[in-house]
């Protein structure tokens, strides 16, 4: 059975032509750019590699795991790319295509509320007082501290502690919705933002490197 190997390919610039571009404002932001989406796809594809895998508790902090990252690092790439505008606000990508982001009613609403609270409180720091109030709050009929399958150390999931600090993240929604519900929609709205945000600089970036001289070539 033969297999099909996808091309790949690189983008690349001469050595001796690299200096001219060291100290220029454009490459600068397109590399912290490239930075940003590293990261988020990142958490994406912690998720997606998983996803065959049996529902077991290391799954589930995985997965989890994803999300909250993935919710700190939206907020501190849409915060730095309104700063990378003034480099890159020339390029009719960065108009067309990221500059959106920054106006979408949406992103600000959770780049306000819900993904600034878990960058500042979950993700980045760990707040203690995220814990002792999310503590005084929940309710569930019986709670598990940690859960294993196997005997391995990474296959160990502290369910309550992540618990605890969604429970914190939902209460100061001020909604009345079930749990459940707001927590999915939260998740999803997360994630398409990612994506968005991933595909826009994409965009950025490929029009960035085309303009400063750089090349794409497939390798054999």
């Amino acid at each position: 059975m033969s297999h099909v190997i996808d091309p790949k390919w690189e983008i690349s610039f001469p050595a001796e032509h690299f200096d001219r571009l060291r100290c220029n404002p454009q490459f600068v932001a397109t590399l912290v750019l490239g930075r940003m989406v590293n990261a988020l796809r990142f958490c994406q594809m912690a998720v997606v590699a998983i996803a065959d895998y049996p529902r077991t508790p290391a799954f589930d902090r995985q997965v989890l795991a994803s999300f909250l990252f993935t919710c700190g690092l939206v907020v501190e790439a849409l915060d730095t790319a309104k700063r990378l505008s003034k480099d890159l606000r020339h390029l009719p990508s960065f108009q067309n295509w990221l500059r959106p982001l920054f106006r979408d009613k949406t992103a600000e609403r959770l780049r306000r509320g819900d993904l600034n609270r878990l960058r500042e409180k979950v993700v980045f720091h760990f707040d203690r007082n995220v814990f002792e109030l999310g503590v005084a709050t929940i309710n569930f009929p019986a709670y598990i501290f940690a859960s294993i399958v196997g005997r391995r150390k990474g296959d160990v999931y502290y369910n309550l502690s992540d618990e605890v600090a969604v429970n914190f993240i939902l209460d100061a929604q001020g909604d009345d919705r079930p749990e459940k519900v707001r927590l999915e929609e939260l998740i999803t709205a997360v994630r398409d933002l990612s994506l968005q945000f991933c595909d826009a600089a994409d965009s950025v970036i490929a029009e960035s490197l085309t303009m400063l001289g750089w090349q794409g070539r497939q390798l054999t």
